[in-house]
């Protein structure tokens, strides 16, 4: 990692690196820590695709749109996700002509995953920078994302801790041994 002298900052940095840079280092850490815990067969792009996926499911046009790629790249993404584990096909039911992409078992163990380790190296650089600065960062951020129109629906960890919750909710009871 390069280190840029700090009164350049702001300075000479356009927006769009300020923005690149650190996302950058975060997707290339948890590309590379998310493959030696178990998930070796994940590409950057199957990432994308991971990302998009609404936690109560998405349908592939959906899907397409948030990431900004076109239906067939979003349909070769799926297939191959789906061939692997991390996704399933069922049928919409609000339109049973359409289909909506939900998280396996695999998936949800993967966003799980994925998560811890975003807030791991979170709480990083809110030591390199500081946890005040750490959450104006984060304050800043979100405010500029809402001005642009975004919502924030919860994240992908909340959605998993709630996915596991009902998942062992609604699994049969077995019988205990008494």
């Amino acid at each position: 990692m390069s280190t840029v002298p700090t009164q350049r900052l702001g300075q000479d940095f356009m927006i769009g690196a300020l923005l690149t840079l650190p996302y950058q280092a975060l997707h290339q850490s948890i590309t590379r820590q998310l493959e030696a815990r178990g998930f070796p067969d994940l590409t950057p792009s199957h990432a994308a695709a991971m990302r998009v996926l609404e936690p109560g499911g998405s349908r592939l046009t959906e899907m397409a749109g948030r990431a900004g790629m076109t239906k067939q790249s979003m349909k070769y993404l799926i297939d191959q996700l789906e061939r692997t584990g991390y996704v399933a096909r069922e049928p919409d039911p609000r339109d049973r002509r359409a289909q909506v992409i939900r998280h396996t078992e695999r998936g949800w163990r993967y966003a799980a995953m994925a998560a811890e380790l975003v807030h791991e190296l979170e709480l990083d650089w809110s030591r390199k920078l500081g946890a005040d600065k750490m959450r104006r960062l984060k304050r800043l951020l979100a405010e500029l994302a809402e001005a642009l129109g975004f919502r924030y629906k919860g994240s992908l960890a909340e959605a998993s801790a709630l996915s596991a919750t009902a998942r062992r909710r609604d699994r049969p009871k077995t019988a205990e041994r008494t």
